[in-house]
């Protein structure tokens, strides 16, 4: 229970709404997880293969970048788009011009800047020797922040679906854990970075911490009125029909909503 949260305002003696215990345990980071992965379990497609030509780093990162500002249903048939092109590994797209791309890149956000962006992060990998090197680097964030088109977000979470489990601060997670009061929204990444790295999350690494989360930004708490009581919203038409297939229960409404500060379930 988040510090603060006890007996709802205005719950007097005679409710019959048990009170929360005054001693009660404060929501954690491990507690969102077990619960998050008990209603959602774990989503082996949350990245889907649409590209398996490529290694699973490349494809990650050019998925990732297209992703800025695009739902990723969009990226799905780019990536595709851009595979039946023959314009998908980073040599192609290095060489390709904007010309070219602008059509394939449409459907995510700011094609035309995309077109004349994406040739140069290619470029940029490939004379770094591949992805794969530079993942390989003792310490491989500062290198991925030097490419073109990657920042912070991006970077953390290709380190985060290769292996090293570092947190990823996206807008999914300052809504989540900001609404069950574990993180402030508003603060700078790095600031919360280095405070969710301090945390326990209970065994989970954060690939499926961070995907748990997203898929709970998806389904109930949502930007505008989270859907803290009734059934989530539903399957959105992704192109890979594996992901998100088993995720979407009918359910009666937020697993965490019980703990949650910000919860608009008048039974919580």
């Amino acid at each position: 229970m988040s510090p603060g949260t006890g007996p709802r305002a205005g719950a007097g003696p005679g409710t019959s709404r048990p009170a929360a215990p005054a001693a009660g345990p404060r929501v954690d980071l491990a507690t969102v997880g077990r619960t998050l992965l008990a209603h959602y379990g774990e989503e082996p497609w949350w990245i889907p293969v649409l590209v398996p030509e490529l290694d699973r780093a490349d494809e990650l990162l050019l998925g990732l970048v297209l992703c800025q500002q695009s739902r990723w249903e969009r990226v799905e048939v780019v990536l595709l788009r851009l595979r039946a092109a023959g314009t998908v590994t980073w040599e192609d797209l290095a060489a390709a011009p904007p010309q070219v791309l602008e059509p394939l890149l449409r459907g995510v956000a700011y094609p035309p800047t995309r077109a004349r962006l994406l040739p140069r992060l290619a470029a940029g990998v490939v004379a770094a020797g591949g992805l794969r090197a530079l993942l390989a680097a003792p310490d491989p964030r500062p290198l991925l922040l030097a490419l073109p088109q990657v920042g912070p977000e991006t970077a953390d979470t290709l380190l985060a679906s290769t292996g090293t489990s570092v947190p990823v601060v996206d807008a999914y997670l300052r809504r989540v854990l900001g609404r069950l009061g574990l993180v402030d929204p508003a603060a700078p990444y790095e600031v919360l970075r280095e405070q969710l790295a301090a945390q326990d999350t209970g065994g989970l690494s954060w690939e499926v911490l961070h995907a748990l989360v997203v898929e709970h930004g998806i389904h109930h708490c949502l930007t505008g009125r989270p859907r803290c009581s009734g059934p989530a919203v539903g399957r959105r038409d992704y192109a890979e029909p594996r992901k998100c297939a088993a995720h979407c229960p009918p359910c009666d409404g937020c697993p965490l909503r019980q703990v949650c500060p910000s919860s608009l379930d008048p039974h919580s």
